[in-house]
């Protein structure tokens, strides 16, 4: 008996570039049983870009304990927004046999998110993830979030959506609404680096429907991070926790690196936070070498002297702030020899 149009073994949505498993035509979609056959027919002839994908075939005399797999696979020049009507024909190890036709729905892809950024960075400075979402139908897909779990290597700086709204510092989601057939949207992520090496990154998207391809639902992304070369200082900054409950201990750390063969001196790191000094409440501040300024007024000082090359230097503050709300904090570290370094953080009071 010919499978009605609709059954659940005759009816497909195939993105364009994929293959689907089928169920069997005969039996609602179900599963093919050791030895049943199914071919498209006539086989030499289907609609342009579709294919029969075969295991354990159950045609040509497979051993009868094996299920066999019958996969359809859609590629150009079928067309995305089409139906098609793909002729079969079905058997079974006892001699019966049936044909029909499946109606196979030709999608595109959904849903897709890429993820870029500069492929290499300087320990030290910022680096700029794009991460861009693109709907390629063919509905509207509503309540797209991006999420992109930050590597435990960086520093989060900043994150700006060009639609919607972002929060989190280690994990960044991003609500981004409605996103129609065609549109996209992207989302900037900026970080600091905090260590030398390969640095993976990999955002991953989702909407209230259902995507049949979610392969390109998500996109990893490898940045090399550079040494500082022996151009001169360069700096860190780095808060922990970076969301922390008022009243309660932050530890604000910032590392100068000499980086170049030669004595950097008359080394000094400004630290400067985004609200009024008083609100970082900083109590206690220790360098490794120097000395720094009391925590009164716009920023904190601290005169390090001179810096051997390949040398470090740390400053560590101890804060316990008061204010809910998100501030940003600078350090900036100067010398007579090379170029002013400056790091961000950013730190949210709950």
């Amino acid at each position: 008996m010919v499978a009605p149009p609709g059954d659940p073994g005759t009816f497909y949505t195939i993105p364009i570039g994929d293959q689907q498993e089928l169920g069997n035509p005969c039996g609602g979609g179900g599963m093919f049983f050791p030895g049943e056959c199914f071919t498209l027919n006539p086989p030499a002839d289907p609609p342009d870009g579709f294919s029969l994908v075969v295991s354990n075939d159950g045609c040509h005399g497979v051993p009868s304990i094996f299920f066999p797999s019958y996969k359809l696979g859609v590629n150009a020049p079928a067309v995305p927004g089409q139906t098609y009507f793909v002729k079969y024909m079905f058997s079974t190890p006892d001699g019966g046999s049936d044909s029909g036709e499946l109606q196979v729905l030709v999608s595109e892809k959904r849903l897709a998110v890429v993820i870029s950024a500069a492929p290499s960075v300087t320990l030290g400075n910022n680096l700029t993830y794009t991460i861009t979402v693109t709907n390629n139908g063919p509905d509207a897909a509503t309540g797209v979030t991006m999420t992109d779990p930050l590597p435990g290597t960086v520093t989060f700086v900043s994150a700006t959506p060009s639609q919607g709204t972002c929060k989190g510092m280690s994990t960044v989601s991003c609500g981004l609404g409605t996103l129609t057939h065609g549109s996209t949207a992207t989302v900037d992520i900026v970080v600091t680096p905090t260590q030398v090496g390969p640095l993976t990154n990999t955002a991953s998207v989702q909407a209230n429907e259902s995507d049949p391809n979610t392969p390109n639902n998500s996109d990893p992304l490898t940045t090399t991070v550079l040494a500082p070369s022996n151009a001169g200082l360069g700096i860190t900054l780095t808060s922990s926790p970076q969301t922390v409950v008022r009243n309660r201990q932050l530890i604000l750390t910032a590392t100068v690196t000499n980086s170049s063969a030669s004595d950097a001196t008359t080394v000094v790191v400004t630290y400067t936070p985004s609200i009024p000094l008083a609100q970082v409440a900083i109590e206690t501040i220790k360098s490794s070498q120097g000395a720094c300024s009391p925590p009164v007024g716009s920023n904190v000082n601290c005169q390090l002297g001179s810096l051997a090359g390949g040398a470090t230097a740390t400053i560590t503050m101890t804060a316990f702030p008061a204010v809910p709300g998100t501030f940003t904090s600078t350090a900036t570290v100067t010398s007579d020899e090379f170029a002013p370094s400056t790091a961000v953080v950013t730190t949210m009071v709950q």
